[in-house]
């Protein structure tokens, strides 16, 4: 939590006006990537309706793991708005070497950014084609 609740992610102890909602995103945020994201499908089902419940502002579309706290909005939006959807293959590459951004590899790129930069520890575990080498 205390790597992502800072001034430049909308929390910000001068801003009485949103600083209580950005906590509450942020650390809901938190909450779904450390404990939500160790459950398999049908437990990610159980989640996203916990969520909702915490939460009603959460986008209708998809799961709550299709979402992200967005410091400019100050809400919730979809991974999928951060995808570049203009990405065309160099075809100079060999294949092996094509990233392909997708939501999955942006979604999972994107907390793990925030980890890195907090400088935590992290370990991806998963099946085979989940992201986790994005």
């Amino acid at each position: 939590f205390d790597a992502v609740a800072t001034p430049e992610n909308g929390v910000d102890p001068k801003d009485p006006q949103t600083v209580a909602r950005m906590t509450e995103l942020w650390f809901l945020f938190c909450l779904l990537w450390t404990v939500g994201i160790t459950v398999d499908e049908p437990g990610r089902m159980a989640m996203d309706s916990l969520f909702r419940e915490m939460d009603g502002q959460i986008p209708g579309k998809g799961l709550v793991y299709d979402c992200f706290v967005d410091p400019k909005k100050k809400s919730w939006a979809p991974w999928d708005e951060r995808v570049n959807h203009q990405w065309r293959p160099s075809f100079d590459q060999p294949f092996y070497k094509l990233f392909v951004p997708t939501v999955d590899t942006v979604r999972y790129s994107s907390v793990l950014h925030m980890l890195v930069k907090a400088k935590r520890h992290t370990l991806v575990t998963g099946e085979s084609g989940v992201a986790k080498s994005s």
